[in-house]
């Protein structure tokens, strides 16, 4: 029911979102049970309602029954995703060799030291000969 519609009786209120103040959530809930009638009250919370819902029980200094159905139910978070492994600013930005000031990535850099290494293994071949 919206402000200022009177329902004489309404036997319940779902409440699909929780308001921000609790004097919303009071003339939502107030909606039900009026004149010596009975009436539920029934609100609907994921994990990110919990704490302002918490406070709206404390600021009325009630505390209300939670039941959770079936199929329903709320779930532990999710667990942390394995971050993806950061690469370091030399393998980001590559080598500058400073006496050439040319930029060398990561890949090349690692070709240059391959192709020195092969070099190397040649000439150590060619000595033993």
């Amino acid at each position: 029911a919206a402000r200022g519609v009177d329902i004489q009786e309404l036997p319940f209120v779902i409440n699909f979102d929780i308001p921000e103040k609790t004097d919303s959530y009071t003339h939502r809930v107030g909606r039900t049970g009026r004149a010596n009638h009975k009436g539920m009250v029934i609100s609907l919370l994921t994990i990110n309602d919990y704490s302002r819902f918490s406070e709206i029980e404390k600021d009325l200094r009630m505390n209300v029954k939670r039941e959770i159905y079936e199929g329903f139910e709320l779930e532990d978070r999710q667990p942390r995703q394995k971050r993806p492994v950061k690469k370091t600013l030399r393998e980001k930005k590559g080598y500058i060799d400073y006496d050439k000031k040319r930029k060398y990535t990561y890949a090349a850099q690692k070709k240059k030291r391959d192709e020195k290494k092969k070099d190397s293994e040649r000439r150590k071949g060619n000595k033993k000969k």
